[in-house]
């Protein structure tokens, strides 16, 4: 049998609400429940006080899937220059998730270290470590990690789909083209001398792909559910440096609104910044 018991809410007649079986059941649920807010309370109000990010773990709240898990404070191996790791840093300053940051120079060969390679066999950053020897890469993938839950990814199906397909559509047109020339054209020293029989192709197609995203902007405000998500994320990374690559955005002034849109949403990050702390959201 089970009990019954009532609950007053202000201005409501009593309202009676099924308890579990056990009573003692029931007292340890909500002794739980006090001891879990209190933690969580005392670890907000710690984290407002850290003045320096060092290797102690912090937990923080976090959105996935509507619901609200305490999770470990992720370690995200990434390259400051790169674009792909960047999308990662801006999705995590934007949620205002706090994190550990492990710069990885590839340049340098850093990835390709035995102890790097042990936690990515493929050697590329960004890589999020999501929990103690749980790894995620791919940088899209880890926004969607990430961002699951939180207004930056799309609820509905059909959204959600259009998300994927821009974002696919950046690792597939925007990445190849616009990214590798940033890289080799700026960021590796002699990168143009090795790279010339390749720069027309990156021209070409970066053009091709900087067209598309200008259609779509002629008469959207962005790319995915009619707001801000991180398909924009995933393509401003690479589109806000184009010109440093080579490509002139004169000519695509729907882009160039749209990159102004993304730098003015709220707690947006430059390519530059670093964090020693981002505190969770209190």
């Amino acid at each position: 049998m089970r009990h019954r018991s009532y609950r007053r809410r202000a201005g409501r007649p009593q309202i009676p609400v099924d308890l579990p079986r056990s009573p003692r059941n029931f007292v340890l649920s909500q002794l739980r429940t006090h001891f879990e807010r209190a933690m969580l309370m005392h670890v907000r109000n710690r984290s407002l006080h850290c003045k320096k990010h060092c290797g102690a773990t912090l937990w923080h709240l976090h959105h996935r899937d509507g619901i609200r898990s305490r999770t470990r404070m992720y370690t995200l191996y990434s390259m400051q220059r790169s674009g792909n790791c960047y999308k990662v840093r801006l999705a995590l300053a934007q949620l205002r998730i706090p994190y550990r940051l492990v710069e990885i120079d590839i340049l340098k060969g850093e990835n390709g270290t035995p102890e790097f390679r042990a936690k990515n066999p493929s050697g590329r950053v960004p890589l999020l470590e999501v929990a103690a020897g749980r790894y995620l890469p791919e940088s899209n993938a880890i926004l969607w990690y990430i961002a699951g839950g939180t207004p930056l990814a799309p609820d509905d199906r059909f959204e959600r789909a259009e998300a994927l397909r821009w974002m696919f559509f950046e690792q597939n047109s925007m990445e190849p083209s616009i990214g590798a020339a940033y890289f080799w054209l700026t960021l590796v020293r002699g990168g143009r001398d090795l790279k010339m029989h390749a720069i027309e192709g990156w021209t070409e197609s970066g053009y091709g792909a900087l067209g598309v995203m200008e259609e779509h902007l002629e008469t959207n405000r962005f790319f995915a559910a009619d707001r801000y998500t991180i398909a924009d994320i995933a393509l401003y990374a690479y589109t806000h440096i184009a010109e440093q690559a080579g490509f002139d955005l004169s000519g695509f002034p729907s882009i160039r609104t749209w990159l102004r849109r993304v730098a003015a949403q709220p707690r947006h990050v430059t390519m530059e910044w670093s964090p020693t702390l981002l505190e969770a959201a209190g």
